[in-house]
C-alpha cells in the first residue's frame, strides 16, 4: 500500500521478472492504470499509460503519479507474457508535514485560566475549584507560517477537577460536568 498527501509527487515503480529464469525482464512495455477503489472506475481524466524503464537498474520500469483528490485508488500495472500487479494507493486529505510543523512546541499554547470569581459557578462547584486555582486550561495549536496567535487552526478547553476544595493540584484535567 502507498500512503500520500493529496498533491504529493510519489513514484509508482515495478520490476518485472522472468519467473523462468528468475532475472530482470529488461526492454519491455508496462503499462498502469490507475482507478477508484473500491468500484474500479476509470478516473477522469484518465490516469494511464506507459511506465520507463530505469537507466540506473534495467527491468525496474517506474512513473511519477500525484492525486489532487483525497480518496482510494488501486494502480494496475501489466506487461506482455508476466503477471500483473496491482497497489492500493490511500491519498490523505491532510498533509502530514504540514500537521507535524504545526505541532511543533512553538505553534501550541496553552493557557492557564485561574478562578477569580467570588462566587462559583455550578460547575466550579462541581469541581470543586478554590480561589485562585486552575479552572481551565486554553489549548490553541496555530499554523507554522502564522506570525502570530490571531489565527489558530485548533483551539480548545480542558476542566480541572480536584478531589477536595482545599487541593492544590487536579487530579485531573477533562471536560466539563
Amino acid at each position: 500500500m502507498i500512503r500520500v498527501d493529496k498533491d504529493e509527487r510519489f513514484p509508482l515503480t515495478v520490476a518485472v521478472i522472468d519467473e523462468n529464469t528468475g532475472s530482470m525482464a529488461v526492454g519491455k512495455t508496462v503499462y498502469y492504470d490507475v482507478r477508484t477503489h473500491p468500484d474500479d472506475s476509470s478516473l477522469t481524466p484518465t490516469m494511464s499509460g506507459v511506465l520507463e524503464e530505469s537507466v540506473v537498474e534495467p527491468g525496474v520500469y517506474s512513473t511519477t503519479l500525484f492525486f489532487s483528490e483525497s480518496g482510494q485508488y488501486v494502480a494496475y500495472t501489466s506487461c506482455s507474457g508476466f503477471t500483473s500487479g496491482a497497489e492500493d494507493i490511500i491519498v490523505e486529505e491532510d498533509n502530514l508535514v504540514d500537521l507535524v510543523k504545526q505541532n511543533r512546541y512553538y505553534n501550541i499554547s496553552v493557557e492557564d485560566v485561574v478562578r477569580e470569581n467570588a462566587i462559583p459557578t455550578v460547575s466550579q462547584t462541581t469541581r470543586k475549584v478554590a480561589m485562585g486555582n486552575t479552572d481551565y486550561v486554553i489549548n490553541a495549536i496555530k499554523w507554522d507560517a502564522e506570525p502570530d496567535w490571531n489565527h489558530t487552526t485548533i483551539s480548545g478547553v480542558i476542566y480541572a477537577w480536584y478531589k477536595n476544595l482545599d487541593d492544590d493540584v487536579p487530579y485531573k484535567m477533562a471536560g466539563p460536568v
